[in-house]
């Protein structure tokens, strides 16, 4: 006999089950609310075409979400998005539990709304509340006090350009920072009290921090934080009382703060110290700062130290560090002023173009700092660390590659790492392009005959160690090859 009751209960469970589960699958998707300057007024930012025209609006509507344990995600388009006036002494964008922002969506203005180029729409979000900021404070008065603050359990900040504020980043307590390709450009830290980030525990991945300026203190407070594959260049510490304090970056104690495979260029600071208290450096490129005394207090791993200045009164160039330094490639000799060194080395690092297209080597952001062939970095680093375990990759995103023209004279698990940020990769750079102007011309054979009259050991092309005829052969051959 069939039973049918048990057949009809067998039927509801399955029925039941299906239910539950189609609703925790909606459940474990992101809400997404939708945000655009160009939509029209009144959107409840479900879909694009009923997109916020403020951000607020979107953070607002995430608080009251009924369902506080499902995430979002508010998503941005181009645009730039100030704060509400009046917020001064408080954060333009207040991110809470489980909220995430993501910016360089190409939003209402293009055929595609959801097509995404962080590069290309780019979002801004401003302390500004008026819209008129210059580097000058007068204009500053009407400026929230921080852009973004990160309260307990918020999401990550991703493809946005943070503007506008003293503090750019700050987190309430037990908060969570998480940035992802974001650049923090253009702040003016006004107050001693202040610094550009105020945050513990946080990891910024793939950053710009560049074009700010703190007119007392440190530039960047990140206790116990990771900056990985992030650029810092072309900010400032003013300090006019010529206080004997002050720094580019700073960690604390116990847990160290991390910079891994960074470029620190073109920073100018009127401190003693450009890194202090506790911060390790990891696969960086240093060049081109400025700075009293030192380079800082650290310990450095596999990192390229170079064409820095250091002076009071006349700045000579020179790239002294003190700390714990391994691995890592020194300009001159007589550059470093560590207590504990060891494996480290000397000479031009032989960029492919440190001073760029327009010959100035303080505007960071047309310096090639690539590698070339016969520079001494190559395959020299050290993977001891234990944080190579997890994540060896240069700043492009790129993995070692190993130089079968050079002898691998690195240590640890894998011999062939570069020191710096930049690592090689065979074949990519042309030796015709002498000058590294990225085309091949009359200039380059200039430049090479020059630099090997003078010995200069950029023009050992077929990197024998020694400068000669062959060099000059094969430097023509790849010339009239075009490489």
């Amino acid at each position: 006999m069939v039973n049918f009751e048990a057949g009809v209960r067998s039927s509801r469970l399955a029925f039941a089950l299906a239910a539950l589960s189609t609703a925790a699958a909606v459940h474990a998707q992101p809400l997404r609310l939708y945000v655009d300057d160009d939509a029209p007024a009144g959107g409840d930012g479900r879909l694009w075409s009923r997109a916020f025209q403020r951000v607020q609006d979107a953070l607002t509507a995430a608080r009251a979400r009924p369902d506080l344990t499902r995430a979002v995600e508010i998503v941005v388009a181009q645009g730039t998005y100030l704060a509400d006036s009046g917020l001064t002494a408080s954060s333009a964008f207040v991110l809470t539990s489980g909220v995430s922002i993501l910016g360089g969506f190409a939003g209402l203005s293009q055929a595609d709304p959801n097509q995404r180029d962080i590069d290309q729409f780019v979002s801004v979000l401003s302390g500004d509340a008026l819209g008129n900021d210059t580097m000058n404070p007068a204009t500053r008065s009407d400026n929230a006090q921080a852009v973004l603050n990160f309260a307990p359990q918020a999401g990550q900040v991703e493809g946005v350009t943070i503007t506008g504020g003293g503090i750019a980043v700050r987190q309430t307590m037990f908060g969570r920072v998480v940035l992802s390709r974001c650049r923090i450009s253009r702040n003016l830290i006004a107050s001693p009290e202040q610094t550009l980030l105020m945050v513990n525990q946080a990891t910024l991945t793939e950053c710009i921090i560049d074009g700010n300026t703190s007119e007392h203190a440190s530039l960047i407070s990140a206790v116990s934080s990771r900056l990985i594959r992030c650029i810092v260049a072309d900010n400032r510490v003013n300090n006019p009382e010529n206080r004997f304090e002050g720094s580019l970056i700073r960690g604390d104690w116990p847990t160290p703060t991390f910079m891994v495979a960074c470029l620190v260029a073109s920073n100018t600071l009127n401190t003693p110290q450009m890194i202090d208290y506790n911060v390790q450096m990891l696969g960086c490129t240093v060049v081109e700062n400025t700075v009293w005394f030192s380079l800082g207090r650290m310990t450095a791993e596999n990192c390229v130290f170079a064409r820095n200045l250091m002076g009071l009164s006349a700045p000579v160039r020179r790239n002294a560090v003190q700390g714990y330094v391994e691995s890592s490639l020194f300009e001159f000799e007589s550059d470093y002023e560590s207590h504990w060194t060891q494996l480290n080395f000397y000479g031009n690092p032989q960029f492919v173009s440190p001073e760029g297209s327009d010959g100035d080597p303080r505007t960071w952001a047309d310096n090639d700092y690539r590698l070339r062939p016969t520079s001494p970095a190559i395959d020299r680093a050290s993977t001891r660390n234990v944080i190579y375990a997890v994540d060896i990759k240069d700043i492009r995103g790129l993995p070692p590659a190993d130089d079968l023209l050079v002898p691998n004279l690195g240590v640890g698990a894998i011999l062939y790492l570069d020191a710096g940020a930049f690592e090689y990769q065979p074949g990519e750079i042309c030796i015709a392009d002498f000058d590294g102007s990225g085309a091949i011309s009359g200039v380059d054979i200039f430049a090479f005959i020059n630099a090997w009259f003078a010995g200069d050991p950029l023009a050992d092309v077929n990197r024998s160690g020694t400068l000669n005829v062959l060099d000059i052969i094969d430097f023509l051959n790849a010339w009239f090859n075009g490489c």
